[in-house]
C-alpha cells in the first residue's frame, strides 16, 4: 500500500438518506448526536471492541499521556450519549505503554464496531474487571 492509499472496508447495503444514528433504537437530541460523532471520531483513532464470550460487550480508548488532555472530553461525551461514564483506569506506575485506558461497558456498544467494521478488535474470554 501506498503511502496516498486508504484503507477502507466498506460497509454493505449503505443506501441514500441512511444515517449513520439509525443504529440507535432512541431519539438523540443535537448535542449527543455531536458527542456521539466525537466519540466515534476518537474511537477510530484509539479505540477497540471488547468482546467476552463472542459478543461485543464494550469499548476501549487507549491514550498515551500526550492524548490524556481528552480523556475528560471522552468521559463527558459517553455520559451525554450513554448515561454512563467509562472506567478510567488511570496510569499505572508499572505501565511500560504510558497510556491510560477508559473502557464503558454498555448494551449499544456494538454500534461502533457496526460502524468501524475494518478497526482491529481486542477479543478478551475471562473477566478480569
Amino acid at each position: 500500500m501506498d503511502d496516498k492509499e486508504t484503507l477502507f472496508t466498506p460497509i454493505g447495503n449503505v443506501e441514500e438518506n441512511d444515517s449513520v444514528f439509525d443504529v440507535f433504537e432512541r431519539e438523540l437530541s443535537p448535542i449527543q448526536k455531536e458527542h456521539f460523532i466525537a466519540l466515534l471520531g476518537w474511537y477510530a483513532a484509539e479505540g477497540c471492541t471488547i468482546y467476552r464470550d463472542g459478543v461485543v460487550k464494550g469499548v476501549e480508548w487507549n491514550l498515551h499521556l500526550d492524548e490524556n488532555i481528552y480523556a475528560e472530553k471522552i468521559k463527558e461525551a459517553c455520559l451525554s450519549v450513554f448515561g454512563k461514564l467509562p472506567y478510567d483506569y488511570g496510569l499505572s506506575a508499572t505501565d511500560l505503554r504510558k497510556s491510560r485506558r477508559l473502557r464503558l461497558w454498555h448494551s449499544e456498544s456494538s454500534v461502533f464496531s457496526s460502524l468501524c467494521p475494518g478497526i482491529v478488535r481486542i477479543k478478551h474470554n475471562k473477566k478480569f474487571d
